[in-house]
C-alpha cells in the first residue's frame, strides 16, 4: 500500500475532494443508489489512477534495463 501510494503521489495523483463530498453528500442524504455510484466513480477513478501511475514506473524501470542490455552489446 505504502509503495502505491509513493507511485501514484510521484504521478501527481492527488485526493479528489469533489468525490468524497459526493458520497458524504448522498449518504446524509439517506440514498444508498446515489451513494453506490458516488462510491463506484471515486474507486474506479482511484484504481484507473493508480494502475497508471504504476504502469509508467514499471514502463520506465524496462527502459533503462533494456538500454543498459543494449549498451552492453554495443
Amino acid at each position: 500500500t505504502k509503495l502505491m501510494g509513493e507511485k501514484a503521489h510521484a504521478a501527481g495523483v492527488i485526493p479528489r475532494i469533489d468525490e468524497h463530498a459526493a458520497i458524504v453528500s448522498a449518504l446524509r442524504a439517506r440514498s444508498p443508489e446515489d451513494a453506490r455510484d458516488a462510491m463506484r466513480r471515486h474507486l474506479t477513478r482511484v484504481l484507473n489512477s493508480l494502475l497508471a501511475a504504476t504502469e509508467v514506473q514499471e514502463l520506465e524501470e524496462a527502459k533503462a534495463r533494456i538500454a543498459a542490455a543494449r549498451d552492453r552489446y554495443t
